[in-house]
């Protein structure tokens, strides 16, 4: 995301625009919420069954799992599968599977991630 954990996003009481229109913000008030905090939030949402937080979750990270795909893929498997194309199976999977995810921090989150990326990669070398 481009925040290191110190830096804080914040909104200022009254302020016509929030950049964050999934949080609910009192009027009158300051909200200040730490990155893992946001993640953590989206994570609860989605829990809660607003596909529209799971979608926030999943781009937020697409950038790093093409990354991790990106270095992982053998020359001889490039010809075949690309890794855009390891990115969306494994966000597949994902949205298939994020009722059995039992985490509730970004950590836990970008650890089943990167398994369900690690799973993709070891069938597109089978």
């Amino acid at each position: 995301m481009g925040v290191t954990n110190t830096e804080f996003l914040a909104l200022e009481k009254g302020a016509d625009w929030n950049p964050l229109p999934f949080l609910r913000v009192r009027k009158n008030s300051r909200v200040e919420i730490t990155p893992s905090d946001l993640i953590d939030d989206l994570i609860v949402q989605a829990r809660q069954g607003e596909t529209s937080s799971l979608g926030r979750l999943f781009e937020l990270y697409r950038n790093y799992l093409r990354l991790l795909a990106d270095s992982q893929l053998d020359r001889k498997v490039r010809g075949r599968v690309t890794p855009s194309d390891v990115v969306q199976e494994t966000l597949l999977q994902a949205h298939r599977d994020f009722g059995k995810f039992r985490g509730a921090s970004e950590r836990e989150f970008l650890g089943w991630l990167r398994q369900i990326l690690l799973n993709t990669l070891y069938r597109t070398f089978e």
